[in-house]
This record gives structure tokens, C-alpha cells and sequence, in this order.
């Protein structure tokens, strides 16, 4: 988890220049307390990040973690799964996955506020449908995880003031995460002015976990909910990661559960899901878990974005990473 995740993960590149800068990962700038802050890499090639409008105020990503969370080093350290003393075992800092951390009371309101707006209906229907996915193809108990709000406040983690924020939520009963979806005149805009795509209210969670458990089939892993449902609404079960740095949810979980499904990972195309997709298939043939790398998009960046170019294509392209899959698990059987 480097500055560029952390980045990622708290939404910092507010402005479309800051988001394209991001994706791209050259001459990246992000907002930080209001201030807009920039990202280099210094001659002994770490990558450190400084305030330009208080050049005192800069550091690595622990120092960045420290500002978001306002926590200790040893604290930053285990959010960013880093070991104090790679030599010495007993003096690691434990590993621990960001988002099992427990809602605090920012979380709990925003959650609340969150659910007592959503809804089920039209502008999740309509919203959905613009993406390509059509509700009436999902699981019942996957429909009750979703809902949409038009407009919602929320307190911000990092300045403590409010925003508003609508589009797409997916339930995670003790959290939520948001697409954004502006609605105008009965079109559902992906990209409003406003603010970037995806919002997480409380801890981090994987999405439709339980598609790993007693499966006898291959199970897709993305990299957000959007595509996981375009997997699921074409018949093949799918759990999504909640971005790139968290990865190590899927780990723990299969560890912790002790399963062992054949998976084949659809992570998005981009440098940060390339890397993602890389230590995933590490860790997953260290678990020793059959895993089928998924690549290439036919020049998209992921497989919803995919579906929308070509849908005939996506689905070939899904139904041949899984004969892949079956096959391999096969053979390891």
C-alpha cells in the first residue's frame, strides 16, 4: 500500500485533472485538509508526498496515514501492513487487513443516514440498466444488498464537514459503499461533476463473500461491485475486492474459512490492478488455491466497461477464463 493507494482509498484526487494525473500515476496532485499536496520520488526512489501550500508538512505514506486516521506510527504501520523489523519475526507488526477494523462513530452515523435514505425502484432499476445489468437477473438475496439514494449527507472522515453524495449503495449491514450516480432528466451520469465514482462508508468489505463458500465451480474476483455483477447477472459467481490495497480481505478470508475454490482474477487493466491482480496470484499459490489470471479487456479498463463495448464479446471472453478454470481444477483434483 504505497502513497498512490492511500490515495486511491480516501478518495484525495478531488478535481478531474487529480483523477486522470492518478490514473496515469505521473505528476499525481491530491487535496489533503484543503491544502493541495503533490506526490515525487526522491533520489534514493521511495515515493514521498508534500504539501505545497505548507512545505513543512510532508512525509511517506505512513506520515499520510498518520494525518487521515490522526493515529500512532506503530497504528499506521499495521494499517499499512508493514513490518517494523523485516529481520527479526518476533518483532513484526502483525498483519492486519485495513478493513476489519470496527465502525467508529463517523461510520455509524453515515451508515445510518445512508439506509434511512435508500431505497429500491426505478433509479435502481434505471441506474443498473445503464450499466448493462438488469436487476431481474440477480439473486433475490443480492437484490436486498442494493439500493440507490438520490441525495445523502455525509460527514467527511478526514475535514469533519458535510457533503452530499448519490448513486448506487451496496449494503454491507455494518458499512455501505456508494457509486456515484448523478440523475438528470432521466439519464444516470457515472461521472458527475461533484465528485469522483466510489464513496466507503465504514470499514472495507468484500461483496457476496458467500459465493466462495461450497462452490464446485470457478468463482470470478474483481475489483469493484459494478463488474462483479456483470459476472453475475451472466450466470458465474463473483466476489468483489473493495480496490486494489485491500486484496489481503480475500486472503484472510479463505485462510480464515480454510476454502480452497478454483478462481480466476478479473481485476481491472490498469498499472494498480495489474500489480493487484500479481499479488493476488502469489498469494493465492501460496495458500496453494488453483487461480486463472484473467487479461486484457479488448482495450477496456475492466469488465462492465467491457460488457458495454461488446457484451457479445465479454461473455465469450468470461465463458472462456472459466472453461480455463474448470480445467485447471480439474487437473489439480
Amino acid at each position: 500500500m504505497d502513497i498512490l493507494d492511500i490515495i486511491r482509498q480516501y478518495d484525495l484526487a478531488k478535481t478531474n485533472a487529480q483523477r486522470l494525473a492518478l490514473d496515469a500515476e505521473k505528476n499525481v496532485k491530491f487535496e489533503l485538509n484543503g491544502d493541495t499536496c503533490g506526490v515525487f520520488t526522491g533520489r534514493d526512489g521511495k515515493m514521498r508526498w508534500q504539501d505545497f501550500e505548507n512545505p513543512s508538512r510532508r512525509g511517506d505514506a505512513i506520515e499520510l496515514i498518520r494525518i487521515l486516521e490522526g493515529c500512532s506510527f506503530k497504528e499506521a504501520l499495521r494499517i499499512l501492513d508493514v513490518t517494523m523489523i523485516p529481520n527479526r519475526a518476533s518483532f513484526a507488526v502483525p498483519k492486519q487487513a485495513p478493513g476489519i477494523r470496527e465502525p467508529d462513530e463517523i461510520d455509524r452515523r453515515n451508515v445510518a443516514a445512508v439506509k434511512a435514505e435508500m431505497t429500491r425502484g426505478k433509479h435502481l432499476r434505471n441506474s443498473l440498466a445503464a450499466r448493462g445489468i438488469e436487476i431481474d437477473d440477480l439473486p433475490d438475496d443480492l437484490i436486498q444488498r442494493l439500493g440507490f439514494i438520490t441525495s445523502c449527507t455525509l460527514i467527511s472522515k478526514s475535514k469533519g464537514t458535510p457533503y452530499k453524495v448519490g448513486g448506487i449503495v451496496f449494503d454491507y449491514e455494518d458499512s455501505c459503499k456508494i457509486i456515484r450516480v448523478s440523475v438528470l432528466n432521466g439519464t444516470y451520469s457515472f461521472t458527475p461533476s461533484w465528485g469522483g465514482k466510489n464513496i466507503s462508508v465504514g470499514p472495507n468489505r468484500l461483496f457476496n463473500p458467500e459465493a466462495l463458500m461450497g462452490c464446485t465451480g470457478p468463482v470470478f474476483i474483481t475489483e469493484g461491485e459494478l463488474d462483479a455483477l456483470t459476472v453475475i447477472s451472466n450466470g458465474y459467481r463473483a466476489v468483489s475486492i473493495p480496490g486494489v490495497m485491500n486484496y489481503r480481505l480475500l486472503l484472510d478470508k479463505l485462510t480464515a474459512d480454510g476454502l480452497k475454490p478454483a478462481l480466476i482474477i478479473a481485476v481491472d487493466s490498469d498499472p494498480a490492478g495489474q500489480r493487484c491482480g500479481k499479488n493476488l496470484e502469489d498469494g493465492l499459490r501460496k495458500l496453494g488455491i488453483s487461480c486463472t489470471l484473467m487479461n486484457g479487456y479488448d482495450g477496456c479498463k475492466d469488465l462492465n466497461e467491457w460488457f458495454m463495448k461488446d457484451p457479445y464479446e465479454c461473455v465469450c471472453g468470461m465463458a472462456k477464463a472459466a472453461r480455463i478454470a474448470l480445467k485447471q481444477m480439474k487437473h489439480n483434483q
